[in-house]
């Protein structure tokens, strides 16, 4: 009977893949259970928009997994750091406060900048927080977008933070004036006055049949934070700066910001002499001039554009390929006598408009 007992033990053995043998002595069995995630979550900032002119700073908040050495970095949308702080923090919540300053103390210009957190424990393991290149961009649907002629406002609602942009113009192609240039706004309801003119201050567009409005919005990046001052960030895009893959971006998403705005120029008469107020005297055949703004000449060389003229807002004249300086020959000699307004739209291939209204005079 012991024999049979022993001959079903070394089969069970043989079933379970070879014969069992004692442990050595001295020997610890271990479960090793892989490391835990270093991870950086629960990411905020308040507030969204700040001054730092006006001694105001936002406060950055993160909880990570571990201990590690932590650095939160600030960038302009092009990808140049300007803040670096930097501590050793244990595993929980953390805020960090920035005050609108780089690292050698000065006030940054007004702009978007954004926030990245980076840390590393011990054991070399990383988190990161950056979604500059993951979020942001695409195009926002503006909601309640309304104006109301008698107290000269328009109203609209934000889905979530944006560079935006306002035109007024007279349909169908008459550019007038833009009231927001890709300017950075918080998401929510929005309040804009207009005192109902061009950019001139000639045109009185408010009370004009054909008036047109036209907003425009592309969501910001969730580290996004929108600093306001009286300087603008100018900086262009580095060499070699990181930009986002992904498809579907709004067209002025991808536009270095520094080259993303009106553009400017001048309207001259050569040889054409002047009135008692400096109003050009048209007669005949008169040569028109018009030349970029030294600032924009450089960008809009390099791309596309059409140049049009219009007489007291009705069109006259279109040349598709542009150029810099642009002469061109304005027959007034079926022009009314008295004062009138010339104005020269300049429109982009990428979108961007300029917009130069001048007064003349026809005797």
């Amino acid at each position: 009977m012991r024999s049979f007992l022993v001959l079903i033990v070394i089969a069970l053995m043989a079933f379970q893949g070879g014969c069992a043998t004692a442990p050595k002595k001295g020997r610890v069995e271990e479960m090793v259970r892989p490391s835990e995630a270093f991870t950086i979550r629960k990411v905020g900032v308040f507030p969204k928009t700040f001054s730092p002119e006006k001694e105001e700073s936002i406060t950055i908040r993160w909880m990570q997994s571990q201990k590690g050495k932590t650095t939160v970095e600030i960038h302009t949308e092009n990808g140049e750091r300007v803040r670096h702080l930097e501590s050793i923090y244990p595993a929980g919540e953390h805020t960090v406060v920035w005050d609108g300053r780089d690292d050698t103390e000065r006030i940054v210009p007004a702009g978007v900048y954004l926030y990245v957190i980076q840390s590393q424990d011990d054991q070399g393991r990383q988190a990161t927080y950056d979604p500059s290149f993951t979020t942001g961009g695409e195009e926002l649907m503006v909601e309640r977008f309304t104006f109301d002629k008698q107290k000269r406002e328009f109203q609209f609602i934000l889905p979530r933070a944006a560079r935006t942009r306002l035109r007024i113009g007279l349909s169908p192609f008459l550019h007038l004036r833009t009231l927001l240039d890709w300017e950075p706004l918080e998401g929510g309801t929005h309040t804009l006055g207009w005192d109902g003119l061009d950019s001139s201050g000639w045109v009185r567009a408010i009370d004009h049949p054909d008036l047109s409005m036209n907003l425009a919005a592309f969501a910001l990046p969730d580290n996004a934070v929108i600093l306001k001052g009286k300087e603008e960030f100018s900086s262009h895009m580095r060499e070699g700066a990181k930009q986002s893959s992904r498809s579907g971006l709004y067209l002025h998403a991808l536009h270095d910001r520094a080259n993303c705005r009106d553009i400017s120029c001048r309207v001259e008469f050569p040889g054409l002499e002047k009135d008692e107020r400096g109003l050009p005297i048209l007669q005949g055949k008169t040569l028109v001039r018009v030349q970029l703004e030294d600032k924009d000449r450089n960008f809009m060389v390099n791309q596309r554009f059409e140049v049009g003229f219009s007489v007291d807002t009705v069109f006259l004249f279109e040349e598709e390929d542009g150029q810099d300086p642009f002469n061109f020959e304005w027959n007034t000699t079926g022009l009314s006598p008295g004062e009138h307004l010339l104005t020269v739209n300049l429109i982009g291939y990428d979108d961007h408009l300029g917009v130069k209204t001048v007064r003349v005079m026809k005797k």
